[in-house]
């Protein structure tokens, strides 16, 4: 069994939240530098919750249905609540006092209630850097709903198996959502997001980190860091096809384009991705990573929950003030990063600590991390 948590997790996390950070940043006005294939971020971040949680859930898996169900809701609860609905209370303030954020009054009882991702079915697209990054919140929340009683209810072996089957189902999924949607949402950028934010369009991702508890080396008879180069020639043999066969539209996106409906990219890119993250997490629980557990890369993936929830908007008014006096976009970049990260350690520190200090109030025996 590979380890339950090391701090090189952390500094996944941080290069995860990073990769986000650079890909929004891209996406303001007037930006000349980001990386647009930083959404991945994202999709490791899924994967490794996948993981993560699947442990958590196994470590507690002997106690009753009902000990089992309350101790993970309330150390969940602790983690997200607090600064999610915090980070919402200040835009209905903010709404109240500006009317800004344009469209928020339609928007928020899908954010408060954690079904962001399929307000775009009903609401259309909205695109507000206050809030369109939240979609893969909802995501998450959605998996801590099911994935406890799966868990619980399933023998290991029945686990696997469950596990294989989403494995499988993932891109078959994603295509079925764009048979049933693309008559309802014809602009093909509304389309592609609206696949790409569907939860079940990621059961996939989070089931590959499940498995990942599931991969002793011993088993598979083979070291992890042969799966993990494995999997990375498989990636760039993907790239190489897709600049061969002129799939690739933006050097910076190595192909793996976000919302992209061309191709069938929305079927199979997530997958790709999938074994890639899911072998790298492997390596790192095994084999460990120096870079990974450097001090500033781990301090950043301790706080990487802050960064989410600020970043977009932080970002978003740093450009406004840097676009009307004229600041070289390098010291925007510099400015807007070091604020988010202020933000999100005072936050940390300040504010989701004093919860976090409360988890291990509904148990005797808590799990060994988050």
């Amino acid at each position: 069994m590979v380890k339950f948590y090391s701090k090189e997790l952390d500094g996944l996390r941080g290069v995860a939240v990073l990769l986000v950070l650079f890909f929004h940043f891209g996406r303001l006005p007037n930006s000349s530098i980001g990386l647009e294939f930083g959404w991945i971020g994202v999709q490791l971040f899924f994967v490794l919750s996948g993981y993560l949680i699947t442990r958590i859930l196994l470590d507690q898996k002997n106690q009753s249905l009902l000990l089992y169900l309350k101790v993970f809701y309330w150390r969940r609860s602790l983690r997200i609540f607090p600064l999610y609905f915090a980070f919402l209370l200040s835009l209905v303030l903010l709404y109240f006092l500006t009317r800004q954020p344009d469209g928020f009054p339609s928007i928020a009882g899908y954010l408060f209630t954690y079904t962001f991702n399929y307000s775009i079915i009903w609401e259309g697209l909205h695109v507000s850097r206050f809030f369109t990054h939240l979609w893969s919140l909802s995501v998450e929340e959605q998996f801590y709903i099911f994935w406890p009683f799966v868990v619980y209810f399933l023998s290991s072996k029945q686990l696997k198996i469950c596990i294989v089957f989403l494995l499988v189902s993932g891109p078959i999924i994603r295509y079925g959502l764009y048979l049933a949607l693309k008559d309802r949402l014809q602009e093909p950028e509304t389309l592609g997001t609206a696949i790409y934010w569907f939860g079940i369009s990621h059961l996939d991702a989070f089931a590959i980190g499940a498995f990942v508890n599931f991969f002793p080396a011993k088993f598979l008879r083979v070291r992890p860091a042969v799966w993990f180069l494995a999997s990375s020639f498989l990636f760039a043999m993907a790239i190489f096809i897709m600049h061969k066969t002129h799939i690739i539209n933006s050097i910076t996106s190595f192909g793996f384009e976000i919302h992209a409906i061309d191709h069938l990219k929305y079927v199979w890119q997530n997958s790709l991705l999938n074994i890639l993250f899911a072998m790298t997490l492997w390596v790192i629980l095994t084999n460990g990573s120096y870079l990974l557990s450097l001090k500033p890369i781990v301090s950043v993936g301790q706080i990487s929950y802050g960064i989410y929830v600020f970043h977009f908007p932080i970002m978003g008014i740093v450009n406004k003030v840097a676009t009307a006096y004229q600041v070289p976009i390098l010291f925007e970049l510099f400015a807007s990063f070091s604020i988010i990260i202020l933000i999100a350690w005072c936050s940390y520190t300040l504010f989701e600590k004093r919860f976090l200090a409360m988890k291990d109030q509904i148990t005797s025996s808590p799990p060994k991390i988050l």
